[in-house]
Order: C-alpha cells, then structure tokens, then sequence
C-alpha cells in the first residue's frame, strides 16, 4: 500500500471499517512509515477532541 492509498483509506481504518487484505496492508504500511503513523496519529487525536464535544448546547438563559 502507497501513501497515497493509505491516505484514502484513513478514515475507514481509524472508524474500523477497513475489511481485509486492506486492514493488514494498512498496518504494514504504518510499521515502515513515519509520516503516516503521524497523520494516522493527529486524526485519531482529532476524532477524540470531536467525540469530546456535547452533542448539545444549551442556550443561556437570557439568550433572546
């Protein structure tokens, strides 16, 4: 797997969506590679900030 592919296919690693031989392809790729264990890194970073968020926001009470 090139970078290139690896990148298209981020998303659906980190959300456990990436089915086999892909899965495997992914992880040989991140063992040899700096740059996308980095980006895998800042997403799976970036995902839990997200998930961190309150779904809902509750209004002040003299908002008008």
């Amino acid at each position: 797997m090139t970078c290139d592919e690896l990148r298209e296919r981020l998303d659906d690693r980190i959300d456990g969506d990436l089915g086999e031989p892909a899965a495997s392809e992914a992880s040989a790729h991140l063992a040899t590679c700096a740059a996308c264990r980095a980006e895998e890194a800042a997403l799976r970073a970036l995902k839990a900030r997200l998930e961190a968020v309150p779904r809902a926001v509750e209004p002040s009470r003299d908002l008008w």
